[in-house]
């Protein structure tokens, strides 16, 4: 286990803003970063990053927690592997409990990456350390213009004819056979198990961590009844169509360049890489899908797409943009010569000479649309009138209503066409979609309601259910006050949070995860600990330090203005809580003695109807009326 030092250590260094900027694109608001959530899919930015509490919350899905839990919710790690995630980005050496991690506790994710990267070695010894790998992967790699730093950057590897290599190398280090064929390394057939690649120069697909997470493998043979490519199958680890290969390697300059290149192969991307251009990635051949521009869109909102310049590159110039365009991003086009792609083009005219085509040849998707479309048609009405049908389902497909009008304005031109007419099938098209999504998403909600067993209830009715019975509300804000300010001086000699444990005594926190804190708190109190907000958002139990992360997080930020600019002075949070703490407790206290007395006059109303036959129903209304008379005398007293 790692030793409660090097974890210190780790929360001490990994600065959440530092962490989280490595997977989506933060930009400054007030005291906070703002950024679209990874975990949901959304178009305004509710994803919200505390540099000063070191907690990340989303206010969209409610996703929430430290540094150590967004690596963990993002990568699906385990606790110890996001820590050793963590470590291993900042440089510190992690000191154990115990000599030997025990690869037992880890859960089946965790096997499975390890697994992986296993192969992925493998791939690479073969490729440099067998005769065959030099003579036949390693020169087809250096054929294609790659050196040797590039191959090893891209983690290149080659497999052998040998049926059952990885499988042997595998068991050698002591791997079950279980995880290789989970992971599509191996397939089974009744009693022989054979492995998935042979004979193949290999591709590693990287998650954005750069984590193993599948393989690609090319044929060299001409046998045209020999699949040119296969891919690992998709496993619990890996789904193609929320992958984009290149993307450890190019988030960064991403970023920077705030524009990313979309080419189609592995070849591409690393071509380009290899000549300077970094911000590159691939679809890996698949179709471009949702998850895929998402991914993109953490880093920066612009797209330009790299086609061949053939017929059918031209034709792919049309497919997959509108996905783009949904997405609400910015996308342009890039035609390069006939004949030539991405991985031959930047080979001939290099680095600058690809940027200044770049830069001369890039165009807007919509316009350069347009300019197809009618070169198509030319005089002909029918072809006319289905281009107009192929722009307008475009247009329909941007979500920013301003940037929409003004491309339709720009189409009423070209198209010499009414606006009138452009916007209302624009409108026509958006209704369509708009309907066809409701009715998928509440059938959805329907189904997924029914299997929970949840019955439809009333807004209305659940409005004033929320308000008629504030605990849960009380409870909450007196919890958040507990592990914020909870170290703060309350009186003289007295911290805050032993003041509301004290409170506490006379009620019990009825909401599970709070009262696990409170009872958590007064546990470390009791063993002589300072508790301050760092000591839950940084716990070892994820489920408090999440709901810590949860509590302390709001979804805006005093800006420095009110002050600085307009002299006007907020009183905040920290500068409050006395009062805000003894108004909530009183009228927790209040809620609850209210509570109580109901109960109490509901036995004594149960007793009246049905009579009072014995003396013991006598002396039992007398009790209950006597505490009646307490709870009236405490309320008054709150």
């Amino acid at each position: 286990m790692i030793s409660k030092r090097t974890i210190d250590q780790i929360f001490e260094t990994a600065e959440i803003e530092d962490v989280v900027s490595e997977f989506v694109l933060l930009k400054k608001r007030g005291a906070n970063r703002i950024g679209l959530c990874p975990f949901h899919n959304e178009k305004t930015p509710s994803f919200t990053v505390s540099p000063a509490k070191g907690l990340y919350k989303c206010f969209g899905c409610g996703k929430a927690g430290n540094s150590v839990g967004f690596i963990m919710e993002h990568e699906k790690f385990s606790y110890p592997e996001a820590l050793r995630f963590l470590a291993q980005k900042y440089n510190i050496q992690i000191e154990e409990t115990k000599t030997d991690y025990d690869k037992e506790q880890q859960n089946e994710i965790d096997s499975l990456y390890i697994v992986n990267e296993f192969a992925k070695q493998f791939f690479i010894n073969q490729l440099w350390e067998t005769e065959e790998g030099r003579n036949i992967g390693l020169s087809y790699f250096k054929e294609r213009g790659y050196n040797e730093a590039t191959i090893k950057k891209f983690e290149l590897g080659f497999t052998t004819k040998n049926w059952d290599g990885l499988i042997k190398a595998a068991e050698e280090k002591g791997y079950k056979r279980e995880y290789l064929e989970r992971l599509g390394l191996i397939k089974v057939r009744t009693d022989k198990s054979f492995d998935f690649f042979r004979d193949r120069v290999m591709f590693t697909i990287s998650n954005v961590s750069g984590k193993p997470l599948a393989f690609a493998g090319r044929t060299l043979l001409s046998d045209k009844k020999i699949p040119k490519y296969i891919n690992s199958p998709e496993t619990e680890i890996y789904n193609k169509s929320k992958v984009l290969y290149g993307i450890f390697y190019a988030k960064n300059e991403i970023r920077r360049q705030n524009n990313c290149f979309l080419v189609e192969g592995y070849t591409d991307v690393i071509s380009l890489h290899q000549a300077g251009v970094e911000n590159v990635v691939a679809s890996s051949g698949t179709a471009l899908t949702e998850d895929q521009v998402r991914l993109i869109k953490r880093y920066t909102k612009n797209i330009t797409v790299l086609y061949d310049g053939d017929a059918a590159g031209i034709k792919a110039a049309t497919r997959g943009v509108e996905i783009i365009l949904q997405q609400d991003m910015n996308v342009q086009v890039v035609l390069l010569p006939e004949n030539e792609d991405p991985d031959s083009f930047i080979k001939s005219v290099g680095q600058s000479g690809f940027e200044d085509y770049v830069q001369d040849r890039a165009r807007d998707f919509i316009l350069f649309q347009m300019d197809l479309l009618e070169e198509d048609a030319s005089d002909d009405p029918l072809k006319k009138a289905d281009m107009v049908k192929a722009i307008v389902k475009t247009l329909s497909n941007i979500q920013d209503p301003i940037k929409r009008s003004l491309y339709i304005q720009t189409a009423s031109e070209r198209l010499a066409l009414s606006e009138r007419i452009i916007i209302q099938e624009t409108n026509k098209i958006k209704r369509q979609q708009y309907k066809r999504k409701s009715e998928i998403r509440q059938d959805e909600v329907e189904l997924i309601e029914q299997q929970a067993g949840v019955e439809y209830v009333d807004a209305a009715k659940q409005t004033e259910n929320l308000y008629s019975d504030r605990s849960e509300l009380l409870e909450k804000e007196i919890v958040t006050l507990l592990i914020e300010f909870g170290d703060k001086n309350y009186e003289l000699n007295q911290k805050l949070g032993d003041f509301i444990l004290n409170a506490s005594k006379e009620f019990r926190i009825k909401q599970t995860i709070y009262a696990k804190m409170v009872e958590e708190y007064r546990e470390a109190r009791n063993r002589g600990e300072e508790v301050d907000s760092d000591y839950f958002i940084q716990h070892s139990n994820i489920e408090l330090a999440k709901a810590a992360a949860d509590l302390l997080s709001r979804p805006y930020a005093l800006s420095d203005n009110w002050q600085n600019i307009y002299g006007i002075f907020v009183t905040l949070p920290a500068e409050n809580f006395k009062s805000e703490v003894e108004n909530l407790l009183d009228s927790y206290l209040f809620k609850q003695y209210q509570q109580l007395l109901k109960e109490n006059q509901d036995r004594i109303k149960e007793f009246q109807l049905k009579g009072l036959e014995k003396d013991e129903d006598f002396e039992q209304v007398q009790i209950y009326q006597a505490v009646d008379k307490q709870l009236k005398e405490k309320m008054q007293e709150i």
